[in-house]
């Protein structure tokens, strides 16, 4: 259940993390970052393309490969259709069609890389405090939150889910958290040299 807990909210962080470009409409523009001439073709595609997304999101089993491959090509298409809505006159993705497709590889990394440790982490009992309490992307959510403060929780209270992983899971799936999380637009600045 944490499992979907965590897509979730990473879901929602992608949402309300975007910040829309208000300059430009897309019926003004005409045009999408893939730079091709948005048509009703390719707008209703990408409705289409938005449907099955949903779909596969709501259908999503993180213990299963094959739904999680199909779901990482339905968001990586959603990505697209994203870059194509929001061609911008420099023809460079914005930061929310880039955070859209981010945000697809780090939940692919949740549910194939680091699926077994999170099943783990799951089957603990008592579920762990800080286990329970950890929200690494519930700050992506809240713009008000400091990049400090999203640095010092993003691997729970005093560090406690790099050793509770580490303990678990093993020291190489720690690393791989750690990995994801230097990768992730919102955690590059921090400095990862403490953990």
């Amino acid at each position: 259940m944490r499992c979907y807990t965590i897509l979730g909210a990473f879901l929602l962080a992608i949402v309300y993390g975007s910040s829309p470009n208000s300059e430009t409409s897309i019926i003004e523009s005409g045009t999408g970052t893939n730079c091709t001439e948005l048509t009703f073709k390719k707008f209703f595609v990408c409705l289409y393309r938005f449907g099955d997304f949903m779909t596969k999101m709501y259908f999503l089993d993180v213990k299963s490969p094959n739904s999680m491959n199909k779901f990482k090509t339905s968001c990586l298409s959603m990505a697209d259709c994203t870059e194509s809505f929001e061609c911008q006159n420099n023809k460079e993705p914005t930061d929310s069609s880039k955070k859209v497709r981010e945000s697809c590889e780090t939940l692919n990394f949740l549910g194939t890389d680091f699926i077994t440790c999170l099943t783990k982490l799951e089957e603990l009992k008592p579920a762990p405090e800080c286990y329970k309490t950890w929200g690494p992307f519930d700050g992506f959510i809240i713009k008000d939150k400091l990049p400090d403060e999203l640095c010092k929780n993003m691997v729970g209270k005093d560090n406690c889910m790099k050793k509770l992983v580490s303990e678990t899971c093993g020291e190489e799936d720690s690393q791989k958290l750690l990995n994801m999380l230097k990768n992730t637009t919102e955690y590059r600045h921090c400095d990862f040299s403490k953990l």
